[in-house]
């Protein structure tokens, strides 16, 4: 493992730099490799033992800058269920990250605009071997680096989880058989590298959808059903408690509108008060919904 590694890191180290689209010249840095106590840093953070390819990684360079950003750190991407370390940071939270696995170290990258979740590659050596031959068979001016590095190459599908095998994973078999039915599945056991499960499921998940994994296996339950609440007279809520710019805000609305506090909605029932009133128009002002009487011209919103 380390020999091709450190092959991999004197092919790096080769490279002229490469002309961006701009016509300036893009070199890469190869940092030293890391020190012992950089070293204790990141087996504390893979949980006491330090996974025999990152060793190997970091006993050669403790990163890559520049033409190719892959500079791991002993601490968690952002805002990620996947618990990786860091490697690069998008600069909003996104980036990629090293999932440990076993010997070896799986690269994603994890994050909400414009990718959700991509299965890179299955160990370090991988990504950068199919990252090499991309700088290598580059073919006019350098391209921009999200489509060289870091853009997906497939989505994964959506499958029903009756579709999903899980041979002779019993581990596997009972997640699946756990599942609610109408539960969506990616399955990237078999994934080439650079395989996205898509934003779409993110956007479910926002609206309730919830998140199940089984090693390769990624879970997305359908949201509880939706149920109504239904908003009541403007006069209810002016005739109660509420602050200054809580009744402002009622006050100035028109005559016949409806509305509902935040602190009165049912679980998931946002999605219904429009739909359950569809010549009716729907806006929300925090912390109130409000339904209009009739349906507004397009310029009253504004």
């Amino acid at each position: 493992m380390s020999e091709s590694l450190e092959t991999l890191i004197a092919a790096f180290q080769s490279l002229a730099p490469v002309m961006d689209e701009d016509g300036e010249p893009v070199a890469l840095e190869i940092l030293p490799p890391a020190t012992v106590d950089q070293k204790a840093a990141f087996a504390s953070a893979c949980g006491g033992q330090l996974p025999a390819e990152l060793d190997a990684f970091l006993s050669l360079t403790a990163g890559l800058r520049g033409l190719v950003d892959f500079e791991p750190k002993p601490f968690l991407l952002e805002d990620d269920f996947i618990h990786t370390l860091r490697v690069f940071d998008y600069g909003n939270g996104d980036g990629l990250g090293l999932e440990v696995d076993g010997d070896r170290c799986r690269v994603w990258w994890l994050g909400h605009d414009p990718y959700f979740i991509v299965l890179h590659a299955q160990s370090i050596t991988e990504l950068l071997e199919r990252w090499l031959d991309r700088i290598r068979n580059l073919s006019g001016p350098y391209l921009n680096a999200g489509e060289l590095f870091f853009d997906p190459a497939t989505e994964s599908p959506a499958l029903d989880k009756g579709r999903v095998s899980a041979g002779s994973d019993a581990a596997l078999a009972a997640f699946l058989k756990e599942l609610p039915e109408g539960t969506l599945v990616h399955d990237l056991r078999s994934a080439s590298g650079g395989t996205e499960i898509p934003f779409d499921r993110l956007h479910e998940l926002s609206l309730g959808s919830t998140f199940r994994r089984q090693d390769l296996v990624f879970a997305f339950l359908p949201p509880p059903a939706a149920s109504f609440t239904k908003p009541v007279p403007v006069t209810d809520y002016l005739n109660g408690v509420l602050s200054e710019d809580e009744r402002r805000l009622l006050t100035a609305l028109p005559k016949g509108c409806l509305v509902i506090h935040d602190r009165d909605m049912a679980a998931n029932s946002w999605m219904k008060i429009a739909g359950a009133y569809p010549d009716q128009d729907f806006s929300y002002k925090p912390p109130f919904h409000v339904l209009y009487p009739r349906r507004k011209s397009w310029w009253q919103f504004w």
